[in-house]
């Protein structure tokens, strides 16, 4: 059983990696990379989303043609560029009355409109490396069935599993009461992303109050609920013997620079981590015992077969 010491062990663990992470060169260069990437606006968003479904390999790196070429890297022959939204104001001269001299004068005037342009994904993109840190799990996991079917079993809302592209490995709909994970990752990534949509619906779905003693005294943000999320899957996965640091830590520390979001919400990590990994626990003991209960009634099927045979070769020789 998993009890509170192992939690905040864990959970300690977790922060002080975190610290690693944050002071690591390897972090900094990643960060310095990741920061000269321009935030696009919601609509260019939607835009670059539907047409990186025709990219093959679509990172969601996305920069300009000039922008990648400062990176050293070159946009490859014959790729077709995302098309979005670029502002371009419109400069015009007009005439106004001053109100307080009664004097005609002329005036600047910005007028707001915008131009398509192409930018580029990493993907469509070829040259000097760029600083990363790990984007996917590789590993296998010990009784995987097993534990996805656990997992499927205690989560609050259905899961499924289905084609997702661009570069989200799983999401939680609380308007479809759903959570969908990418099909096809490896074990390890598939449990992991299946413990972080699980803490999502049990921690920050607004119109469903699953857990018991949540901190709502605030409103969590995107960056905060992140963080949260995260962090119990690395807290559960570690109960599960699933080593996520190389990803977690940099996934964390992607939303939390300074680990303020962390440490705020530490109350509500140890509360979902605990709550999963009860659920966990309940049902792998459950499989565990049917296990146990079918091994032994097999072994009495096979001890009374040959029983069976014993006797049917005795009455052969008697009657010969």
């Amino acid at each position: 059983q998993m009890n509170n010491e192992k939690i905040d062990e864990l959970t300690q663990k977790l922060e002080e990696g975190l610290k690693g992470m944050l002071n690591s060169d390897s972090y900094k260069a990643w960060l310095k990379c990741v920061s000269s990437f321009y935030n696009y606006s919601f609509a260019n968003t939607i835009l670059i989303s539907m047409q990186g479904r025709e990219i093959e390999g679509f990172e969601g790196m996305i920069a300009s043609y000039t922008k990648w070429k400062s990176m050293g890297r070159t946009v490859k022959k014959g790729e077709k560029g995302i098309r979005i939204f670029a502002p371009a104001p419109i400069k015009r001269k007009a005439k106004s009355i001053n109100e307080k001299t009664g004097e005609t004068e002329e005036k600047e005037i910005v007028i707001n409109a915008f131009k398509a342009v192409s930018v580029f994904d990493l993907s469509q993109t070829k040259g000097k490396e760029l600083p990363k840190t790990v984007t996917e799990l590789k590993l296998s996991v010990d009784n995987y069935e097993e534990v996805k079917k656990a997992l499927t079993d205690i989560s609050p809302v259905p899961i499924e599993f289905k084609e997702i592209r661009g570069g989200a490995k799983g999401y939680f709909s609380p308007t479809k009461q759903m959570i969908a994970i990418k099909d096809g990752m490896s074990e390890s990534q598939t449990i992991k992303t299946m413990i972080h949509e699980i803490a999502h619906s049990l921690v920050h779905d607004k119109s469903k109050k699953r857990l018991e003693g949540i901190d709502e005294s605030k409103e969590e943000s995107r960056l905060s609920k992140e963080v949260t999320a995260e962090s119990v899957a690395y807290i559960v996965s570690a109960r599960l013997n699933i080593d996520t640091s190389h990803y977690s830590f940099g996934y964390i520390a992607g939303y939390d620079g300074d680990l303020k979001g962390f440490k705020e919400s530490l109350k509500n990590i140890k509360l979902c981590a605990t709550e999963i990994i009860k659920g966990l626990e309940e049902r792998l003991n459950e499989k565990e015992k049917a296990n146990s209960l079918i091994g032994a009634l097999e072994e009495a099927n096979r001890k009374t077969e040959s029983s069976k045979s014993k006797e049917e070769k005795k009455q052969c020789l008697i009657r010969s």
